[in-house]
């Protein structure tokens, strides 16, 4: 009874160990998915913010090389706003491929951080 007793204490020792090297190896892996997540998301955003700057600036030389530009007097047979139709599909292109990148990564980092978490086997002993 006694070596029952204190062998069942060994495997629940071990269980309790593994337990911990699990749970260990899976939060390792949320902080690392989570960072990389984070970094993706900023680079794209910084990159969105970029296009987005130099469409404008773009923009401010093309009306600074034709004065006539979006300030003349409309063309006749056509809607004023005809001219700033193009412009608002331009401004609603980045935020939509924005938002589809931002998507994009993260189902990129879900799918590396399913792989990852499968890798961890909880029934291996860690020795």
């Amino acid at each position: 009874v006694a070596n029952y007793r204190a062998a069942a204490e060994v495997a629940r020792a071990a269980d309790k160990a593994n337990a911990g090297r699990v749970a260990a190896e899976q939060n390792a892996i949320n902080e690392r998915i989570s960072d990389d997540y984070e970094k993706r998301l900023a680079a794209a955003r910084a990159a969105g913010a970029n296009l987005n700057a130099g469409g404008l600036r773009v923009e401010a030389r093309t009306a600074a090389a034709d004065p006539g530009h979006g300030g003349g007097a409309p063309v006749p047979g056509l809607a004023v706003a005809t001219g700033r139709a193009h412009q608002a599909a331009g401004e609603d292109r980045l935020p939509d491929a924005l938002i589809a990148t931002e998507q994009a990564i993260q189902l990129d980092e879900l799918i590396k951080w399913v792989k990852a978490q499968a890798e961890v086997d909880p029934n291996e002993s860690g020795n």
